[in-house]
């Protein structure tokens, strides 16, 4: 069986996006808007754990690299320190930008909520 090309990827994403789309032009007000806060909790949920996957990630990696250093833990490869600390710093950055945009996507989103909640609240004063 061949592997999908980047093309098919897309349009097989793209298909995804089309279903949903269809799927929310048939929902009335309150469905809709179920709908969109569902697609925000998601997003919080997916950024949330994506940045403790990192955090998680990068902790573990610089555990890793101090016990080998200390002779805790066989070497695999050896490194000079200087290249061990190099990396922990170069990926402590990626992480910290990477949970920064979290912050903001998250931030985003939990707006997004909040002006959800105020329109169900709005439409249920009708």
């Amino acid at each position: 069986m061949p592997l999908p090309t980047a093309a098919d990827l897309q349009s097989i994403l793209r298909e995804r996006h089309r279903r949903r789309q269809w799927y929310a032009k048939a929902l009335d007000a309150r469905a809709l808007m179920a709908f969109e806060a569902e697609r925000s909790r998601t997003a919080l949920r997916i950024w949330r754990v994506s940045t403790w996957v990192s955090v998680a990630l990068w902790t573990a990696m610089t555990l890793w690299a101090l016990f080998t250093a200390q002779g805790r833990m066989p070497m695999v490869q050896v490194a000079p320190p200087a290249a061990w600390a190099l990396n922990i710093v170069v990926n402590a950055v990626v992480v910290g930008v990477f949970a920064v945009a979290a912050w903001v996507v998250c931030r985003r989103h939990r707006q997004r909520l909040q002006r959800l909640h105020s329109l169900e609240r709005m439409m249920d004063v009708d």
